[in-house]
């Protein structure tokens, strides 16, 4: 990838010394390197001749952090009063800062691999990050001084297109301009302010992750139930047909599945439901191919037909258990009441026309409390689960 990094202070177009001269100069240079001890303890400091960083913080309100040290430099974001920044390097009129607190930049997805939904990884040797989101029809925004390598983990914002934009690390070097920066001394006397200015960009960071897991989650959560509401759906036109195609209830059980899988942020309880109607698909399938082989065995004159079993009206039980409404488009009214025991679900509870009143209220009972519930099986199951026709709600 190209680079646009800003103009440096220094003057490109500066005499050159001779060819001699120049090689004078590099004998001159490699001396207390080629005469230094092996043992001998590094400098200290940044390198040798590099000024000690400083810290300074912004006076006055949205202050403009730019790529480049111009003007009319792509401004990437606004400063608030008392931003701690960390000064690197001045040029006339600008000084340039790396920001502990982090700001958003643009980097192209083809380089990036999703770790998470808050998280990817640079896979260029080299990745440029841009002062902004590039436009249609516009140049490429301008690219910060310094790339950042392979392998460097950055937090995900947002996605647009084939645009991230991205949380841009500590190291990165940016420019402000000088009027609007007190310096308050050497980064060795002022650590404390960088340090609390570093804390609050791990909860700022920290806290913005917990808000893209939540929504992930709901987003996970609601594609999980719309599926739910559609197999169901499929398999209840199914069982109305009476037959025992093996083939249309694999199919409803391979969406379903698949659904499931790709939703691994989903809430316990949503992919719980989904697990029951997964066993409930395995059992009609189950059921279709006994219904074939009988069927077949009685064509062939193998066996006899069945003698259908006696009817036994169903008893009435009593179950315990927090009520919840579990919302599934798709399925009929959107969703269905179900009668939740600890973390598993139990009973879709349903009811009936001509109750004496009272009659039961289970939109009142889902209020997070445990209620006895009184019904009768109908036979039938919804998401996986036998359906209890209610009677009476205490």
């Amino acid at each position: 990838m190209g680079s646009a990094c800003p103009q440096n202070a220094r003057d490109p177009r500066r005499a050159r010394p001779p060819g001699g001269a120049r090689w004078l100069l590099c004998l001159l240079a490699l001396a207390p390197l080629l005469t230094a001890r092996a043992d001998e303890p590094p400098a200290d400091g940044p390198g040798a001749g590099e000024a000690e960083a400083e810290v300074a913080t912004v006076r006055g309100h949205d202050v403009n952090l730019r790529a480049g040290p111009r003007v009319d430099g792509h401004a990437i974001t606004q400063l608030d009063p008392g931003t701690v920044l960390v000064v690197v390097d001045r040029v006339p009129g600008w000084v340039a800062v790396q920001v502990p607190r982090g700001f958003a930049v643009a980097a192209a997805l083809e380089h990036l691999e999703r770790l998470a939904p808050e998280a990817v990884r640079v896979k260029a040797r080299r990745l440029n990050l841009r002062a902004g989101l590039p436009e249609e029809g516009r140049p490429l925004p301008p690219a910060l001084r310094d790339p950042v390598p392979q392998g460097t983990r950055l937090a995900l914002l947002d996605v647009h297109g084939d645009w991230a934009l991205v949380m841009a690390p500590e190291d990165a070097i940016v420019y402000v301009h000088e009027d609007y920066l007190e310096v308050h001394g050497p980064l060795a006397e002022h650590r404390a302010r960088v340090d609390a200015a570093r804390a609050e960009r791990a909860r700022t960071l920290e806290t913005l992750a917990a808000l893209r897991r939540e929504a992930a989650a709901r987003a996970t959560a609601e594609a999980l139930r719309r599926a739910i509401g559609a197999a169901q759906q499929a398999l209840w036109r199914l069982r109305q047909e009476a037959g025992w195609e093996q083939a249309p209830v694999v199919e409803i059980s391979n969406r379903l599945e698949a659904a499931l899988a790709a939703a691994p942020a989903a809430p316990v309880g949503v992919q719980r439901l989904a697990a029951a109607l997964c066993r409930d698909l395995e059992g009609e399938l189950a059921l279709r191919v006994a219904r074939r082989d009988a069927e077949l065995a009685r064509l062939r004159g193998l066996a006899p037909a069945p003698e259908p079993a006696p009817a036994r009206p169903p008893e009435p039980l009593t179950a315990r258990g927090t009520v919840r409404w579990e919302a599934a488009e798709g399925w009929r009214n959107r969703g269905a009441f179900v009668l939740w025991q600890g973390e598993e679900p139990r009973f879709v509870l349903e009811l009936t026309v001509g109750l004496a009143p009272p009659i039961p209220d289970l939109a009142a009972a889902d209020d997070g409390r445990e209620h006895a519930v009184v019904g009768t099986p109908n036979g039938e199951r919804v998401f996986g689960l036998p359906v209890l026709v209610v009677s009476r709600l205490d």
